[in-house]
């Protein structure tokens, strides 16, 4: 499925405010889903992660959540090591994760500094929209 489609899709989802959205062509599918907080959306890009995709308890940790559908891949190759580890300490760009969703590999990256508390996933789990990812202190 071609990036301009999904792009079309995600603005129809946001013109509409509708909260969810399946589309399929030939053997592709994709779903896509958002929050709704009254009249306005909280969908995320899908190149990277916003304030939008960070949900935050306090002053001190935060949580980045996957702007997308797709499978969460803590490495670039399975016999890569992971971009991070519990204890790692990241600066606001650093690399932490990927989601795949229909053959595009979408780079999720910290965008604050800290230290990695809590990875809420599995390597090559299937994830959903707005679904926590990594915890940071």
């Amino acid at each position: 499925m071609d990036l301009k489609v999904i792009k079309e899709l995600i603005n129809y989802l946001k013109q509409n405010e509708l909260s969810e959205i399946t589309y399929r062509s030939g053997e592709d599918e994709v779903t896509l889903k958002q929050s709704l907080v009254g009249s306005e959306n909280t969908f995320g890009p899908i190149n990277h992660t916003d304030d939008k995709g960070i949900s935050t308890d306090n002053d001190q940790s935060y949580t980045v959540n996957s702007p997308l559908v797709g499978v969460f891949y803590a490495a670039k190759s399975p016999q890569d090591d992971p971009f991070v580890k519990v204890g790692t300490k990241v600066k606001a760009g650093d690399l932490i994760g990927i989601i795949e969703a229909m053959k595009v590999m979408t780079e999720i990256k910290s965008d604050r500094p800290g230290v990695v508390s809590k990875i809420m996933v599995n390597n090559g789990e299937e994830v959903e929209y707005d679904e926590p990812l990594i915890q940071i202190e």
